[in-house]
């Protein structure tokens, strides 16, 4: 699940806390920053049930105009 990597990997591995809280850099809010894209950005893409692989963005369907 994606939830409970984030919460493990972003908030206990990837942020110095203790920059943070002194307010030094660096703090590696860009690194978790850059994580949570990622794991969203993940979502536009379905995965291949027997190969476990991405297999390419979703596309959304668009209705045409009749005409």
């Amino acid at each position: 699940m994606v939830l409970p990597t984030f919460i493990v990997r972003g908030l206990v591995g990837m942020v110095a806390w203790r920059n943070l809280l002194r307010l030094r850099q660096p703090t590696g809010l860009g690194r978790l920053a850059a994580f949570a894209r990622g794991a969203r950005a993940s979502f536009r893409f379905s995965i291949d049930a027997d190969s476990r692989r991405y297999s390419g963005p979703r596309r959304e369907r668009v209705r045409s105009a009749a005409g």
